[in-house]
Parts: C-alpha cells; structure tokens; sequence
C-alpha cells in the first residue's frame, strides 16, 4: 500500500532469523524494508488467482512482512482463512494495523519464533489447503517447515515457496521437498515454487515456467 511506502519509521529488525533478505543495519526504515522484501505485484496477483481458483480454507504462511501476500490471499472471494506468523513483532504490529484498516478479519496474525509458533499452530489446526513460506531463507530450515507442514496437508492442498533462488541452499532445499514422494507435480517460476500433493497425477511431474 501506498501507506507503507511513505512510512519513514525506522524498526529494528530482530527475530528475523537467519537468512534474512534485508542488509545488516539494526534498524531501517518501514518504506526501505518494504522494496527490499515485499512480494513483486505480479507474484502476489498470482497468489490471489492461485485462491481464487483452488479455493483453499485453510492457509498457513511463515512470513508476513509488511502483508502483501496476505493481503492477496485474504481477498479471494471465498474469504479464507489465514494463519500468518512472523519473527519481527514490530513488522507484525504494522501489518497488523494494514490488515484492520482493509477489514479484513480472516487474517490471523501470530509473532515470534517459527520453531516454538509452528508446532503450536499446527497442533490446533487439523488441515493446510494452502501453505506460502517464506520466512527463514536456511536450508535446513525450510525443510524442517515443510516436512512439518505437508503432515497438516491433503490430496488438495497447495505448497508455495518463495525465494527458490535466494540463496544456493534455497535452491537445493527446493529440490529436496520437490522429490518427496508425496509431491507429484510441481513447477519452478523461477522466484517461486508451487508444488501439489494430487495423488490422481500417476507420474511425477515437475516443469519450469518463465514468469
């Protein structure tokens, strides 16, 4: 929003975790950090089409940031429901406030630490139909994220990671979840990587896509 990007107010950036996207400055203004981290429009337009068709209930996402990709989900016009967790608290408390003053009252936001909010999260809710991580860029932990998630998820459900090509342990962590067994489709849009549990698809299938 155009809020966001006149914000000058500078937050401190901690609890990002590892493998942060933003440069090594204690704090940074909310307009700076939002170009440096937030979704391109193209990606989070992709991510409202993506809800819009599947129609997911339930949707987890590791990562706010300042919103967008929530934003974009939240506005599917089955309204679902989404559980966003972040590490920044004053990050969250920025979103927090976009998310109110749009109304829009199907986004959950959580702040802290993934490893303690994740399982705790996962424990209360029974399904993921859609899940968009983009939190901590480690390898390992990506992996760790969504071998937790895919236990939530279902024949239907949808796995989007962003940031595939962020860093060379991204990419192989990418590769890794790709050849799960469970997954049985997937496709590679160079930033992103959208993957499928579909177990009518007889043959595993990945494709890369410009985009």
């Amino acid at each position: 929003s155009n809020t966001v990007k006149k914000n000058t107010s500078l937050i401190k950036k901690n609890d990002l975790g590892a493998g942060s996207k933003i440069v090594n400055n204690n704090t940074q203004s909310v307009a700076a950090l939002f170009r440096s981290t937030s979704l391109h429009l193209k990606y989070a337009k992709l991510l409202f089409r993506i809800c819009n068709y599947f129609k997911p209930q339930y949707i987890v996402e590791l990562g706010t940031g300042f919103g967008t990709s929530a934003i974009s989900m939240a506005m599917a016009q089955h309204q679902p429901n989404i559980l966003t967790l972040e590490g920044n608290s004053d990050i969250a408390e920025v979103s927090k406030s976009l998310f109110n003053n749009m109304n829009l009252n199907n986004i959950i936001i959580k702040t802290g630490n993934f490893d303690l909010l994740l399982p705790e999260l996962l424990n209360e809710i029974k399904q993921i139909d859609l899940a968009f991580i983009d939190g901590n860029h480690q390898k390992e932990k990506t992996i760790e994220y969504y071998k937790m998630i895919a236990e939530k998820c279902n024949n239907n459900s949808i796995i989007i990671l962003d940031d595939i090509r962020w860093s060379t342990g991204m990419f192989e962590a990418w590769n890794e979840i790709i050849v799960d067994k469970r997954i049985t489709l997937s496709f590679d849009l160079f930033r992103i990587g959208i993957a499928f549990f579909r177990k009518e698809q007889k043959a595993k299938e990945h494709f890369f896509l410009k985009f």
